[in-house]
């Protein structure tokens, strides 16, 4: 139930986190305690090879990266793709599909790579549609979606006992608590969704803590999850 707002690789993979023009993240300083705290319950679906490792391209001049993707079925497609183009590279990848907070883990403190998010394309459009409902600039990147009070902060839920401020990475589950809200408050004209980016998100996890910061948690769209049983 809600509370009342308180306070609170191979050269194709490189071409196509580049060709959507995704924003990378990249390691900071500072206690990742947040950032794996707030991650752990986000699904993501990338690729291994067959030592199980994480399939990181090289761009010529760049970094190596790590693309993941918050769809299934994106991932799949691109599996599809690869081995249309080489079956024999292709019978070496599988599909995974880890906790974010794990692939984090697993990224060394220092060097290391970059991290790449492919955003679902209809969550993308719903977020540049409510922020021109609002008057807003478009948010670069992967979208996030709260729900906020300007009279008394973010929403929150309950999770595992705990109050959490909920970043959802689809807008259906924010309008869902943004209802809830309402019938709970009974102040319709008091809550908005506010936009933000997965990146400048997690980028901001990686710095120092504040009362917003220790208590956000990072919640799937629900056909995201779903897909997880597939």
């Amino acid at each position: 139930m809600p509370a009342v707002p308180r306070r609170a690789a191979p050269a194709f993979v490189t071409l196509l986190a580049l060709a959507l023009g995704a924003r990378a993240l990249v390691a900071q300083g500072g206690s990742p305690a947040n950032l794996f705290r707030a991650t752990e319950a986000l699904p993501v679906f990338t690729h291994i090879n067959a030592g199980g490792n994480l399939l990181v391209s090289t761009p010529p001049n760049g970094r190596p990266t790590v693309v993941l993707f918050l769809r299934r079925s994106q991932a799949e497609s691109f599996l599809a793709g690869v081995k249309a183009q080489n079956a024999t590279v292709a019978s070496q990848l599988r599909l995974d599909s880890p906790t974010l907070s794990d692939v984090l883990r697993q990224r060394p403190a220092a060097g290391g790579y970059e991290i790449t998010f492919v955003p679902d394309p209809e969550q993308v459009v719903a977020a540049q549609d409510e922020l021109r409902r609002q008057g807003r600039p478009a948010v670069q990147g992967t979208p996030v979606f709260l729900l906020r009070s300007d009279a008394l902060g973010y929403v929150t839920i309950t999770v595992n006992g705990h109050q959490v401020i909920p970043a959802f990475l689809g807008v259906g589950e924010v309008l869902a608590l943004r209802q809830q809200t309402q019938a709970q408050v009974g102040t319709p004209a008091t809550l908005a969704i506010e936009v933000t980016s997965l990146e400048g998100l997690l980028t901001a996890l990686q710095g120092a803590p504040t009362p917003f910061l220790n208590t956000v948690l990072l919640q799937p769209a629900g056909g995201a999850t779903a897909e997880l049983v597939r």
